[in-house]
């Protein structure tokens, strides 16, 4: 029941954080708000991450007084042809499954995925998933509590990133190495959590965070179909799909 638009017009940085700390949380579900004007690098804002995964709202921006141009950047959010994706929090069943999600895509699937987790154990059963992917695709697994992030990526190289942990804490550190017109899938739901972000980084380099719980039926079915085309591989997550009770089907 809340608002469809809200353009916030001007770069004045108590503005933009009222705006991010108040007004974005009053979006409806598929709101959108706009960020319109000369927006400076180092203006921080706070935003509410549970909005966009449970809500499907947007943030996007310009540096110019265009707000048509607003809308338009970097608004195609699907993983791209050759692009380095990240798996953040891989090793459950949704990484799994994600993974397997970018081994069907065959021509058009990432030029590299790194798949990252806290434990050793679940990294391996996503190492097993390597055989899937095309050829042409590079596949790292990273154990981050051994490894720090910033040793793993420079700047500008991660161009899909995709949050499957609630930390929001671990989720800070891979915001430098965010590529311009990058996208954050804020697959984890964090409701009532904030993340601090660069309100330059939305209005002039394209960073896009964005989030969905649940399909439609339609969505569903195309799913379905996928698998029993062979499309998609499941058999190696069972965990994703049933319990114990559904392995022998």
């Amino acid at each position: 029941d809340g608002w469809d638009d809200i353009v916030v017009v001007g770069g004045a940085r108590d503005l933009l954080a009222t705006a991010a700390k108040e007004y974005f949380p009053t979006l409806g579900r598929g709101g959108i708000m706009a960020l319109v004007g000369p927006i400076e690098r180092g203006t921080p804002i706070e935003l509410e991450l549970g909005t966009y995964h449970y809500d499907d709202t947007l943030m996007v921006g310009t540096t110019s007084c265009d707000i048509d141009a607003a809308y338009k950047a970097n608004t195609d959010f699907t993983i791209r042809k050759g692009s380095t994706v990240v798996y953040f929090g891989a090793g459950g069943p949704m990484g799994q499954t994600g993974i397997l999600w970018a081994a069907s895509l065959g021509d058009d699937a990432p030029g590299r995925i790194i798949a990252t987790d806290i434990q050793s154990q679940r990294l391996a059963c996503v190492e097993a998933l390597a055989s899937y992917l095309p050829p042409a695709t590079r596949f790292e697994t990273v154990n981050t509590s051994e490894i720090p992030v910033e040793s793993c990526f420079s700047g500008g190289q991660i161009d899909y990133l995709v949050v499957l942990a609630p930390a929001v804490e671990a989720f800070h550190e891979y915001l430098p190495f965010m590529a311009d017109n990058s996208i954050v899938n804020l697959f984890a739901g964090m409701r009532h959590k904030y993340a601090a972000i660069d309100a330059y980084d939305i209005a002039a380099r394209g960073l896009r965070l964005v989030g969905h719980s649940g399909d439609d039926i339609a969505s569903q079915k195309r799913c379905l179909d996928k698998i029993l085309l062979g499309r998609i591989v499941t058999n190696p997550v069972v965990a994703a799909v049933g319990g114990m009770d559904a392995g022998y089907d």
